[in-house]
């Protein structure tokens, strides 16, 4: 477009400089006529045309051409470096916008599965402890039912007193189970003992019935004699109130559950000469 335009501009020129060259007038009439018949008869040569003139009009032509084409053509308001930058610029915006949103994301995800665990352990605590208050409960139970159902062997404040061989004193002390089970490993020590004062502690430690079984409501008589012979004198003191007779000792046994431990039934009776019976003396007692 650019080279039709200049083609057609240099045409228009060189027909404007053509048209405005005259004949000189210093010249006559006669002349003009003769040399007017000669051009006809002869070719006529294009009158050239003065260079510089032609060049400026072409530099003319093409600065005109070039402003069109800029008219035409805008520039670009981004360069190709400055476009790059920008492509990049939106690209890495955009990542750190999907990062963010999934770090969002992730963080909800971690909270909400925070909130699940803590739910879910609140709840095993819960069930952990409501576990534990039934065992207690069921504990418990079996404890209440155990020490309702179990036996109790213990003494029931009937004692005998004679006289043995070799005038000793012979005491029969009755012990009975009052459960609502057998009495299993029934083992007694009981002793007789005759002293100047009275007992604040007494030994266990004695002659006694080894593994006994008792049955309930099950009697059964254990023995104890004096470790010498009582003389008339120490009869008369006894009367007196000088001299003490105790009567003492411990019921050991288990009971038909399977438990390893064993049940103590503790016992102490001092004897009142005045009413001649054995009477409760100390705390008795019966685990």
């Amino acid at each position: 477009m650019r080279s039709l335009v200049v083609a057609s501009l240099v045409f228009v020129i060189s027909l404007g400089s053509h048209g405005q060259k005259q004949p000189s007038q210093n010249h006559k009439e006669p002349d003009q006529k003769a040399a007017a018949s000669k051009r006809q008869a002869e070719p006529v040569a294009p009158t050239p045309i003065p260079q510089p003139e032609l060049s400026a009009s072409v530099t003319r032509i093409e600065a005109a051409s070039k402003q069109q084409d800029s008219q035409e053509e805008p520039k670009p308001w981004l360069s190709h470096g400055e476009l790059v930058m920008a492509i990049l610029t939106v690209v890495y915006v955009g990542i750190t916008a999907f990062y963010a949103y999934v770090s969002h994301r992730t963080l909800k995800q971690i909270e909400r599965q925070g909130a699940i665990a803590g739910d879910q352990l609140n709840a095993s605590v819960k069930a952990a402890n409501a576990a534990e208050d039934s065992s207690n409960v069921a504990k418990k139970t079996l404890e209440n039912v155990r020490l309702d159902q179990r036996p109790w062997v213990v003494t029931s404040g009937h004692i005998k007193l004679d006289v043995g061989q070799n005038n000793r004193w012979v005491v029969a002390i009755h012990i009975k189970n009052v459960g609502k089970t057998l009495a299993i490993n029934v083992n007694t020590q009981q002793i007789l003992e005759i002293t100047n004062e009275h007992l604040n502690r007494w030994s266990y430690m004695g002659t006694g019935d080894p593994n006994i079984i008792l049955f309930p409501a099950t009697d059964h008589w254990i023995h104890a004699s004096s470790d010498q012979a009582v003389a008339d004198d120490d009869k008369r003191a006894i009367q007196n109130g000088k001299r003490f007779v105790y009567a003492h000792g411990m019921i050991r046994y288990k009971d038909g559950f399977g438990d390893t431990d064993w049940h103590d039934t503790q016992f102490c009776y001092l004897y009142n000469p005045i009413t001649n019976a054995f009477e409760m003396k100390g705390n008795n007692s019966a685990t």
